[in-house]
């Protein structure tokens, strides 16, 4: 589907990771920009702040990740859609966007501290491990036989985790591509245990365009 729609892009970031999900998934054509971190002039130039993503639709410029994702759904295409009609459903991604920033949030974050620090810490790397590894645990318990977190279908429920494990499930040719996405695949590798989790990851990823 064609529309007057560009992205300001951070590549490794899982917040911008989640926006493309979220095109991919609904089908939008969009014009991608690459931001480069030392200079965000472009994007506060456009959005008044500095963070990533930014979506510019037409004239109407749209910030932070779960902003985007909802103004795609009530603005832009509503089928197929990241969040629902029905009240408990909506509530439940709602807990999904929670979960996915209390579990995934702070071992992510941790780990990018890691990256640029001086000298790397092996307890901080190890509890970063041991966070993956429960949250995963966490997932695969609750995919059961469902191929998705909420209803029958692919929602935000689950793009924003999966946004979030982008990092854990790395191939060597995309790692190759980054010194961070080298750094995260040699130090967060999502267990191989959790089959359910990774296949259903694969899915959701598939939209990553």
């Amino acid at each position: 589907m064609t529309l007057d729609l560009k992205m300001w892009d951070l590549g490794p970031s899982p917040n911008s990771t989640k926006v493309r999900m979220a095109l991919g998934y609904k089908g939008l054509d969009y014009e991608r920009v690459a931001v480069d971190p030392q200079d965000r002039a472009e994007i506060v130039s456009v959005s008044g702040q500095p963070l990533t993503p930014v979506l510019k639709h037409g004239e109407t410029v749209v910030y932070d990740s779960n902003a985007i994702l909802r103004y795609l759904d009530a603005n832009v295409k509503r089928e197929p859609r990241l969040y629902a009609e029905d009240y408990e459903a909506m509530k439940a991604i709602e807990g999904w966007e929670a979960w996915t920033r209390a579990k995934l949030g702070p071992p992510t974050g941790l780990l990018f501290s890691q990256f640029f620090a001086e000298q790397r810490d092996e307890a901080a790397l190890g509890q970063c491990r041991a966070l993956l590894a429960q949250a995963t645990a966490e997932l695969e318990e609750a995919l059961g036989g469902s191929e998705a977190l909420v209803g029958d279908s692919i929602t935000a429920a689950d793009i924003q985790p999966a946004a979030f494990l982008s990092l854990a499930y790395l191939s060597p040719e995309k790692a190759s591509s980054h010194p961070i996405l080298e750094f995260f695949k040699t130090h967060y590798r999502a267990p191989d245990a959790h089959e359910r989790t990774a296949a259903w990851y694969h899915r959701v990823a598939a939209f990553d365009r």
